[in-house]
């Protein structure tokens, strides 16, 4: 047995990739995968969630969940993007072959609801935004022992 290779030239062109992220214990191999694809595209490439469901046999829901562990791991950035009439009107990623470290307001979940509240309502409320985190903070509590019993979060803690 072995591992058997296709030549790799001009016409058979290769990608060079830091392999840091294979070995990632954390990451499942739908994630290696896509987070593979992604690499292998252009740095001028967009990232659609509807793109991804149509070069591949996953789901929406796996590769919604598949950008959710990678964003929480670092190798995913998203920044919600603006359309015409100051809408909300898509993400914008970053790829990552190696995780970052993500800041706090980042990876406060209850702080990415309020983001997306001020988004679409145009207008950031000191004490609506107050109320928002803390209920924002209680739902997400209440959620945890759901999720993990449906091995949802178990990864995360």
């Amino acid at each position: 047995m072995g591992i058997f290779r296709v030549c790799k030239n001009k016409d058979n062109p290769y990608v060079m990739l830091n392999k840091g992220f294979l070995n990632d214990p954390n990451l499942s191999f739908r994630e290696k995968g896509i987070l593979a694809y992604l690499l292998s595209k252009p740095d001028d490439w967009k990232v659609y969630q509807k793109e991804l469901e149509k070069a591949s046999t996953e789901g929406r829901e796996s590769i919604r969940a598949a950008i959710k562990d990678l964003l929480y791991f670092g190798y995913l950035k998203r920044h919600p993007q603006k359309g015409e009439r100051g809408r909300f009107s898509g993400w914008d990623y970053e790829v990552y072959e190696a995780p970052q470290k993500q800041s706090k307001e980042e990876t406060s979940e209850a702080e990415f609801i309020v983001k997306m509240f001020e988004l679409h309502t145009g207008r950031p409320d000191t004490k609506t935004r107050e109320e928002a985190i803390e209920m924002a903070e209680k739902a997400i509590e209440k959620s945890k022992p759901v999720l993990a019993a449906r091995g949802k979060w178990g990864r995360r803690g």
